[in-house]
């Protein structure tokens, strides 16, 4: 047998509740450490919600709009900041792309590190070798233990290797483009990864 969820609770039962917890609480600052860490993680994880939401609501707006062809782009967020990363054909699609994101609902800011391809064209050769430096670039990230790699998205046009995401610091934003110049055929490395 269920019983309704009633939500009216007497005013004096809930004003008693919170006035005890806020002695409890006021007497033993452990409890009061317990739960200002508890509260940050919950304020973490909604945040990674919202910028995951933010994320797939630009990669759609993209995807949509027929001058950027969006499925070329690849977009981070971090704190309701977006970046746009990859190669495109034109500065225009480039440009197109920043204005799709900066609309999508939720959006704060938008850091456009797309680069222009080297060429309008690559033939299945290129296509394949740029593939494996990528793959090459992948595994050395994932190898490092002081990075976290999975934040991190490489792309590569004629071999040009570009870095973008988020990092912790300075020093792992480095270490990612050390990484790169040691991967056979690397002809150039843009690290646009930011650090927040």
């Amino acid at each position: 047998m269920s019983y309704p969820i009633t939500r009216k609770a007497k005013p004096c039962i809930v004003a008693f509740t919170l006035l005890l917890s806020g002695t409890a609480l006021a007497q033993n600052p452990t409890l009061l450490q317990v739960e200002s860490k508890v509260e940050m993680a919950v304020q973490g994880a909604g945040a990674y919600a919202d910028d995951a939401a933010i994320t797939a609501k630009v990669k759609a707006a993209l995807v949509a709009d027929k001058a950027v062809k969006g499925t070329g782009i690849s977009v981070e967020t971090k704190d309701n900041v977006v970046q746009l990363s990859g190669f495109v054909d034109s500065q225009k699609q480039a440009w197109r792309a920043a204005e799709v994101a900066a609309r999508v609902e939720g959006v704060h800011a938008v850091m456009n590190d797309l680069h222009l391809k080297a060429k309008k064209g690559q033939s299945a050769g290129e296509y394949l070798s740029d593939a494996a430096i990528t793959s090459k670039v992948k595994a050395g990230l994932l190898a490092d233990q002081g990075l976290k790699s999975t934040a991190i998205s490489v792309k590569t046009d004629n071999g040009r290797v570009q870095l973008s995401g988020f990092v912790a610091n300075q020093d792992q934003a480095k270490r990612a483009e050390a990484i790169v110049k040691n991967v056979k055929n690397v002809k150039a490395v843009k690290n646009d990864l930011h650090v927040q």
